[in-house]
């Protein structure tokens, strides 16, 4: 009797690996910031340097409860009806610009539903917080083809934000938060999430936009490195909007960094679909 083949993984970073997250972040942060500055009167900088020192305080591009802590946007002398006025209109803004420019990259969908038809394990493994990693997710309705969500245990979100979240029912089955020290350029993150699922590194695909956080995780767990190229294919407008309001320098300054990892990826990619040709064309593995 031939001996089972063996199990095989699929790991996929979330964002700007299956969607726009940096042009459509950008974007949502400057329809904030417009409308606060046509409510208050502050200066667009001004908002800015607000928003700036919010994030680099809590070491997150990301820090669920900004609104509350703009202190252009709450100032003492502003009322509670005024401050809570104000909130709506800049979540308001945010989500109304997200919402027209956050979407799939073109082929995820049905490249996840042949990976996950096939027979592949499917993670995704991500250093977004767990609340906004699995709200996206759940957006683009992509939480099913996952058997397990990696992502940082991330800043909790405040009480408001919470019960303003829809109920749904997860469909992914198994959601595990990573410690600080686990998230990627960490490759710890990535070993655990493939124990979960039983398989070996060399019997996994790890895909993402990121030379540092994914290609050189995956060359350093023993994993076939696939970069995701197009996903850094980012505006130059909106990559200095996230510079001014996130400088790349105060991100996670804890996380280790090995030295060793080359970052030389197995494969790059221009389109999301190609995985199908790559892993499909392994033959061997099948």
């Amino acid at each position: 009797m031939s001996e089972s083949p063996p199990a095989r993984a699929l790991v996929v970073d979330l964002d700007n690996t299956l969607y726009n997250f940096d042009d459509a972040f950008a974007r949502s942060i400057r329809g904030l910031v417009h409308a606060i500055s046509r409510e208050t009167g502050f200066a667009e900088d001004a908002i800015e340097a607000d928003i700036r020192r919010v994030l680099v305080a809590h070491g997150s591009l990301e820090y669920p409860n900004l609104i509350d802590e703009l202190e252009t946007l709450c100032a003492p002398d502003t009322s509670t009806d005024e401050q809570e006025r104000l909130r709506r209109i800049a979540v308001g803004a945010f989500r109304r610009v997200r919402s027209h420019n956050l979407a799939l990259f073109p082929g995820v969908r049905d490249t996840l539903k042949w990976a996950k038809d096939s027979g592949l394990s499917l993670i995704a493994l991500s250093d977004a917080p767990a609340f906004q990693a699995e709200g996206r997710l759940r957006h683009f309705k992509l939480d099913g083809y996952f058997d397990a969500l990696f992502s940082w245990e991330g800043i909790a979100a405040s009480p408001r934000l919470k019960a303003a979240a829809r109920t749904y029912t997860p469909r992914i089955a198994k959601r595990v938060t990573l410690s600080e020290h686990a998230r990627k350029p960490n490759p710890d993150g990535l070993r655990q999430a493939l124990r979960h699922v039983g398989v070996e590194p060399c019997d996994s695909y790890v895909v993402g936009d990121s030379l540092t956080r994914d290609v050189a995780v995956a060359n350093a767990a023993g994993a076939s490195s696939v970069w995701a190229y197009y996903g850094t294919q980012i505006d130059s407008a909106n990559r200095e909007t996230i510079n001014r309001i996130f400088p790349s320098d105060t991100a996670a300054p804890t996380q280790i960094r090995s030295a060793a990892a080359a970052e030389e990826p197995w494969r790059t990619i221009h389109a999301f679909g190609e995985l199908r040709e790559i892993i499909g064309g392994q033959t061997s593995l099948f």
